[in-house]
C-alpha cells in the first residue's frame, strides 16, 4: 500500500463509520505527520512508517475484512491493542518515560499521577490566558522517529489553541517558556 492509497484508505474510513476514534485519531496523525513533509519524502517515510509499525496487518487488513462482513470484531481489536504496545508510556520515579505495554496499568498511571510539567495563568486586560505543558502519555510519531511524549497548548487570549509538541521534557520546558513569551509579548 503506498502512502496516496493509505490517505484514501483514512477518508473512506471516515465516511463509512467502520473505525473507532482511537484508530482514527492514529490514522490521521501519521497521516498528518508524513503530509508535512515535502512530497517526495512522503512515500520514503510512509514505508518507513509500515515497516516500523504493523499498521496494515493491525488496522487496515482487520478493517477491511469487517467491511466485507466477516465478524472478527474481537480479534481485529486484540491485533489493534497490540500493535498499541510501544506507543503507551509512563514516567518512573525520575521523571523518565518508560514503554508501557500493560494498558490496565498505563490506564492506571494516566488516572493517579499528575502529569502536568508546567503551567501559567496570566491575565491580559479582560483575558485569562493558561499556558500549559504536559506529558502525553502516548507517543505521538506512532513509531515514526523518536517519541513526541510532550505538548505545550495556550488557551484563551490572541494565541488561542497554540500547541507545539516535544521529544523530551527538557525541551517542552523550554517550549513552555517560549510560550509564555509569546503571551507576555503580545
Amino acid at each position: 500500500m503506498k502512502f496516496k492509497d493509505f490517505t484514501r484508505w483514512c477518508n473512506d474510513r471516515a465516511c463509512d463509520g467502520y473505525w473507532s476514534s482511537r484508530i482514527a485519531n492514529i490514522c490521521i496523525e501519521i497521516g498528518n505527520q508524513i503530509s508535512s513533509q515535502p512530497f517526495w519524502k512522503r512515500e520514503m517515510l510512509w514505508l518507513d512508517c509500515v515497516s516500523k509499525t504493523n499498521i496494515v496487518e493491525a488496522i487496515i487488513k482487520p478493517l477491511d475484512i469487517m467491511r466485507m462482513g466477516d465478524t472478527i470484531l474481537e480479534q481485529a481489536a486484540k491485533i489493534v491493542d497490540e500493535s498499541m504496545v510501544n506507543f503507551k508510556y509512563v514516567l518512573d520515579e525520575s521523571g523518565n518515560p518508560l514503554s508501557e505495554c500493560n494498558i490496565e496499568k498505563w490506564a492506571e498511571w494516566m488516572a493517579r499521577n499528575d502529569r502536568v510539567v508546567a503551567r501559567d495563568e496570566i491575565r491580559i486586560l479582560s483575558d485569562e490566558i493558561i499556558i500549559s505543558t504536559v506529558f502525553l502519555g502516548i507517543d505521538y510519531s506512532f513509531g515514526i522517529g523518536e517519541p513526541i511524549l510532550y505538548e505545550t497548548m495556550i488557551f484563551g487570549g490572541k494565541h488561542n489553541d497554540y500547541q507545539v509538541r516535544y521529544h523530551t521534557r527538557e525541551e517542552a520546558l523550554s517550549g513552555h517558556k517560549i510560550a509564555v513569551n509569546l503571551v507576555m509579548d503580545g
